[in-house]
């Protein structure tokens, strides 16, 4: 059976490094972007990575509800809103309530005191500090129509889902938009790569911690689709404010979610720049009509003077009322976040962090500002993007290492500052968005090593979407702007590079960690290894 399926395995790796040479077929430029066939293959490639990608969810009995641990929180919770109270319905060790200092590890330890690890602890009672809104739209909702707990695993995989039809969805728009001749086939291809290297960490561990993440994930990608959408694709204002509403509405509910995805809001501004040109310049139509046609000027030709964007009902007051309207989501949810933090913690920028129950007392670490060690964040920036671990004798061979090294085609992002790409992104009011893709991971970076008391493998999760989006929009510029001679020369290269990434985040994920399905059960990671090399193992 190992001599079998290792050249099912050998094979197919193979022969998709054959299939995608630079003379390949599948290299053809899209000449007809409508074809029923092309679009049937597009489907059916993404509904094969959906389900691909659900499969090995729920592997390891720590993180599928089996195992009785911390990780049903969000279904407590559910239960407690029922209840008419924020709070867990967890007891109190008496000794943890005569502390002084409850979040004194250390002291705890020595006294003996237990707790519910992993949950914020405040004036006598316990309180889920992860993102609210998974509990809200799901968990929520299907006790009330049910009257059953819906299973952790299961909102993780619907987020995944989404995560998934968003990255597929975002990168086919942006093709269509931008990037019209890439072929159909490393559209797909990138797509795949993306979605992987997004979610592979959720796969290994979905309880609880990758249910707030994969939910922020899910709606910061469909926030960036819907604006992306609006004001590159709409023809009319109305619609344009409708899908900046959708975008507004995803990216508020990503706070409620993980709040250092949030801060993905931001790469947004550049569309917020353009739109605001466009409306001054009548590309979209007001009240059935355009007043002024073409980038910024009139039938004559005259440049649109802010006097005449103002008679036409596209001043200053009118774009102001339009953003302000496109942005009452984030102002609404803010409020509704601010209302429940201040319920549980009296104050209303608390979520929590500052009283978790775990090995280190945050309670103590006080303003970003005062845990800013320039030391620390330049480790962390090491350690989560160029960061080296020394390949292992045994299977799988890699260590976790910074994203660059874990996942090469992240390089791509670099691309950016080359001439011939930001030429094309530049051209294409594309840029700002990359600059913004690029620079957040290090201000989430940076967050993270000042909030944190260490760093983990899943907290790469919060920008690693961003830099695959980026890593993306790059990639497709380099491809556009290539010379005739070498643009399949810049296909291959892409390609090649999607199925390393791939294979390098299917061994990140057979890397016993965290208690995944590798980690408890050893054995099974002995059989992959006999499987891939003909019965042989390297353990």
């Amino acid at each position: 059976m190992y001599i079998v399926t290792s050249i099912l395995f050998w094979g197919i790796l193979l022969g998709l490094f054959a299939i995608f040479n630079k003379r390949s077929f599948l290299f053809k430029e899209n000449v007809s972007l409508n074809s029923t066939f092309k679009k049937g293959i597009e489907l059916s490639i993404m509904l094969v990575t959906i389900l691909v990608l659900q499969l090995p969810m729920g592997l390891s009995n720590s993180w599928n509800g089996v195992n009785n641990n911390h990780h049903d929180q969000y279904e407590l919770l559910a239960d407690s809103f029922l209840e008419g109270h924020l709070y867990l319905d967890y007891d109190v060790d008496p000794k943890l309530e005569a502390l002084s200092n409850p979040y004194d590890y250390q002291v705890r330890k020595l006294n003996d005191i237990s707790v519910h690890w992993d949950s914020a602890y405040f004036e006598g009672h316990y309180y889920v500090y992860f993102g609210v809104v998974p509990v809200i739209l799901l968990f929520l909702p299907f006790k009330l129509i049910t009257g059953m707990s819906l299973p952790t695993i299961i909102v993780t995989r619907i987020f995944v889902i989404f995560i998934v039809l968003g990255i597929f969805f975002l990168l086919k728009m942006l093709q269509r938009l931008f990037f019209k001749k890439l072929p159909a086939s490393l559209v797909s291809l990138l797509s795949v790569t993306v979605s992987v290297l997004s979610v592979w960490y959720i796969l290994d561990a979905p309880e609880l911690y990758c249910t707030a993440i994969s939910c922020g994930l899910a709606f910061q990608i469909w926030s960036f689709y819907f604006f992306i959408h609006g004001v590159f694709l709409q023809k009319k204002n109305w619609k344009v404010i409708k899908d900046a509403i959708l975008g507004s509405l995803c990216g508020a509910l990503v706070w409620g979610s993980r709040p250092t995805i949030g801060l993905a809001s931001l790469a947004v501004i550049p569309f917020i720049i353009i739109y605001v040109k466009k409306f001054r310049a009548g590309d979209y139509e007001v009240g059935g009509r355009v007043e002024v046609c073409g980038e910024a000027a009139c039938e004559n030709g005259d440049l649109v003077s802010p006097a005449a964007s103002k008679a036409a009902g596209r001043g200053p007051v009118t774009i102001l009322r339009n953003l302000c309207i496109a942005a009452l989501p984030y102002l609404l949810v803010a409020l509704a976040l601010m209302l429940y933090n201040y319920l549980r913690f009296h104050n209303p920028f608390e979520f929590g962090q500052s009283y978790q129950m775990t090995v280190t007392d945050q309670s103590a670490y006080g303003n970003i500002f005062k845990r800013f060690n320039l030391i620390d964040v330049l480790n962390g920036l090491v350690y989560n993007f160029i960061s080296f671990k020394t390949i292992k004798e045994s299977f799988p061979f890699v260590g976790f290492s910074g994203v660059l090294f874990e996942f090469p085609i992240l390089i791509a992002v670099f691309a950016a500052f080359s001439k011939r790409a930001s030429y094309k992104l530049k051209k294409e009011g594309l840029y700002g968005f990359s600059l913004w893709l690029f620079a957040l991971p290090i201000v989430i970076t940076v967050l993270s090593v000042c909030w944190t008391p260490y760093l983990l493998e899943r907290y790469k999760l919060d920008f690693l979407l961003l830099m695959g989006i980026n890593a993306f929009i790059c990639l497709a510029s380099l491809e556009a702007t290539a010379s005739k001679k070498h643009k399949n020369d810049i296909r291959q290269f892409i390609a090649y590079l999607c199925i390393i990434t791939i294979l390098g985040a299917i061994a990140l994920f057979i890397t016993p960690y965290d208690a995944n399905f590798t980690k408890n059960s050893p054995e099974i990671l002995e059989k992959i290894c006999k499987c891939i090399f003909f019965g042989k193992k390297y353990l």
